[in-house]
């Protein structure tokens, strides 16, 4: 681990845990700082100075250098009891730090890549919300036409042309309304005519009747 490998000064496995953590994409490189001899020990790239380093270690605050960021944690060293029963906690050693640094290039990419996606989602949002907006408008402004149309053709006198009753729930009401208005006013031409009609045949038998009346009287 790091603790043994800091403390031994071993180098083979310092460098192997830096490599295994180089496998991270955004990751440039690994620093081991050794408190003791004040020695590091460098896998990859670290673009900083141990001057800045050794002054900004305690503030606990990344460092960002040259499109850089550096993130650390101390390695530290907890002794082990002699005796089982001893209840004394045993000491933490500071042995040193490890410092993992990150391009900033591709924590860039990834926010531009985000950025991007959220404008295609935000986009095809609009581009969706628009298609439907003209679908809306045009399954109330198609079945609006076809009534209008019929209205006027009512007007024209011809009450045998109904509307259509589709489209939303208020044009569908609203053809029906319609609808039934033409029927009724059809329906009462129709009985008015029937009116007409018999009350003209009845006229004329009654002046049938009359002339006859009259033909008999001339007779006497």
């Amino acid at each position: 681990n790091a603790e043994f490998a800091l403390f031994s000064g071993n180098k083979t496995i310092l460098e192997a845990l830096g490599y295994s953590v180089l496998d991270i994409p955004s990751v440039t490189g690994v620093l081991f700082f050794n408190e003791i001899d004040k020695s590091t020990f460098i896998v990859g790239e670290v673009h900083i100075s141990s001057e800045l380093m050794l002054a900004e270690l305690d503030s606990g605050v990344p460092l960002f250098v040259d499109n850089h960021w550096y993130f650390y944690a101390p390695i530290t060293f907890s002794g082990v009891p002699v005796m089982d029963y001893d209840e004394d906690q045993p000491e933490v050693e500071s042995l040193g730090w490890v410092v993992v640094g990150l391009t900033n290039k591709i924590l860039l990419y990834e926010q531009r890549e985000a950025i991007f996606g959220a404008l295609v989602v935000t986009t095809l949002s609009l581009l969706i919300a628009a298609w439907l907006s003209m679908r809306i408008g045009r399954s109330i402004s198609r079945p609006v036409e076809s009534l209008t149309e019929t209205v006027e053709i009512m007007e024209a006198g011809s009450l045998d042309s109904l509307a259509a009753e589709d489209g939303p729930t208020e044009i569908r009401k609203l053809a029906y309304g319609i609808n039934q208005l033409a029927i009724s006013v059809r329906e009462s031409n129709v009985r008015m005519q029937s009116e007409i009609a018999r009350a003209t045949a009845q006229l004329q038998i009654t002046l049938i009747e009359l002339e006859e009346a009259m033909e008999a009287q001339d007779q006497f």
